[in-house]
């Protein structure tokens, strides 16, 4: 049974992959603590794991950037041999995480990482 968020940000994960042109071949929203709000995943991938993973990272990136104190978190990006991940603060409570294939184009993929997130961040502000 699908929960009003997923009903509205599955969209939104599949419009970005689709708009990537096969760029971004992953995504998921998750809560800051780990919870898993919606996921458009590779088969295989143990969702609830992942989403833990990204939020610790995010946690830990956030730390960090709080003890050398410049600025806010806004993106993780890491970088991997087959592609990358990129973890995007999304509204108040919730994070994109998505991958990307090896090919994909840093900037393309930040640029429409920040987009999705915003909208992410407009779309869970309507819902409680």
């Amino acid at each position: 049974m699908s929960t009003k968020k997923e009903e509205l940000l599955l969209p939104v994960l599949r419009r970005l992959k689709t708009s990537s042109g096969g760029d971004i071949e992953a995504s998921a929203v998750v809560t800051r603590d780990g919870h898993i709000l919606v996921s458009d995943m590779k088969p295989g991938t143990d969702v609830e794991r992942f989403s833990s993973m990204c939020a610790s990272l995010f946690a830990l990136a956030e730390q960090s950037l709080k003890e050398i104190a410049i600025g806010d978190m806004r993106q993780v990006m890491i970088m991997g041999g087959n592609g990358m991940s990129v973890l995007t603060h999304a509204g108040l409570d919730a994070v994109l995480a998505l991958s990307t294939s090896s090919k994909a184009i840093q900037g393309r993929v930040l640029m429409e990482s920040k987009k999705t997130a915003v909208e992410i961040g407009r779309l869970l502000g309507d819902v409680q």
